[in-house]
């Protein structure tokens, strides 16, 4: 069965491989008559699993772009990308019961934004066989930049209240990917791009406002958790070929 799925691949680069590449009589609009493209993109990122503990919202917006360019006359391009997405903010308001203080109040306040970087590596098999529709699929890998910016308040009834808690954490966590798209020519240079991607990743820290503990002080103290950071991510942009 290997045997067969590797012959079949080279069977589909073979085919990818346009022979009158060395005429004068090739087709402006083929893909592989340009060199790479510039792909600026919105993206909506969906979290999975414990990620959804960080992230405030069920999706949040991003927006970003790539670079890519085409490896000799193979169905094969390679790039790199950059994005930012708003994880957006939360606001939670609850109360915890400690031994010697007695009930108090705890008001959170996280915003985060999440920064992939990623290097990619694309096949597209039909590139050389028609001019408009062109899917592919792709794998990536790189890292990501997590910030998260914490503040939390302490109200204790009766009593002076503890300064704000503030804590703003940059995390860098592994980052990978693999997904499929397709793109759709418009013009000559210019293709509509849609894709979806599956974005394992590792994990990030922040501060657990619900861990709150009293020292011999009766300050506030306060741990840090960890959380997954696996997510969906919905691309549509342009690809502007130079």
């Amino acid at each position: 069965m290997k045997n067969k799925l590797t012959f079949l691949f080279i069977v589909l680069i073979g085919l990818n491989i346009n022979p009158a590449q060395s005429q004068d009589t090739r087709n402006p609009n083929r893909e592989h008559d340009h060199n790479g493209h510039f792909s600026p993109n919105l993206n909506l990122a969906v979290p999975r699993g414990e990620f959804k503990n960080l992230a405030s919202r069920g999706a949040f917006f991003g927006i970003g772009g790539g670079f890519y360019s085409q490896i000799g006359v193979l169905p094969i391009d390679w790039g790199a990308s950059f994005h930012y997405f708003w994880m957006g903010s939360e606001s939670e308001k609850f109360e915890l019961n400690d031994p010697v203080i007695g009930l108090y109040e705890v008001d959170s306040r996280v915003s985060s934004a999440m920064m992939p970087i990623h290097v990619h590596g694309r096949i597209s098999f039909l590139r050389t066989l028609n001019d408009f529709f062109f899917p592919y699929v792709e794998v990536m890998g790189g890292f990501r930049i997590f910030n998260t910016r914490s503040v939390i308040e302490v109200e204790i009834p009766n009593q002076e209240n503890p300064e704000p808690e503030t804590d703003n954490t940059t995390n860098f966590t592994w980052s990978y990917g693999y997904g499929a798209g397709a793109a759709f020519r418009l013009t000559t240079n210019v293709l509509l791009d849609a894709r979806v991607v599956r974005m394992p990743g590792g994990q990030a820290k922040y501060l657990d406002p619900e861990s709150v503990k009293f020292n011999s002080n009766q300050e506030p103290v306060f741990s840090r958790t960890r959380s997954k950071t696996d997510a969906m991510v919905y691309q549509l942009g342009l690809k502007l070929k130079f």
